[in-house]
């Protein structure tokens, strides 16, 4: 019974409104960083692609979509010859 109030109260905090909206809040700063980083590569502006991804993945290492700006680095240092 103790048990399953702590659990409750658990989810309770974690589904709460402040708790939602930082988490849509970090997934929206994190589709930015990288929708910056391809529109630079677009451009051909390679180094500027090359930072804001290795900022992004400073901050999001690990997370599901870091696979992406890894090979969004390879790509701009393969631009860029090196």
């Amino acid at each position: 019974m103790y048990l399953n109030k702590i659990t409750a109260l658990i989810l309770i905090v974690l589904f709460s409104s402040p708790a939602q909206a930082f988490w849509f809040q970090e997934r929206r700063e994190q589709k930015q960083m990288l929708a910056d980083a391809k529109a630079a590569y677009e451009q051909g502006d390679y180094r500027n692609a090359i930072f804001i991804t290795q900022e992004f993945l400073l901050k999001n290492a690990g997370k599901h979509n870091a696979k992406g700006a890894y090979l969004l680095i390879g790509n701009s240092y393969k631009a860029l010859g090196e």
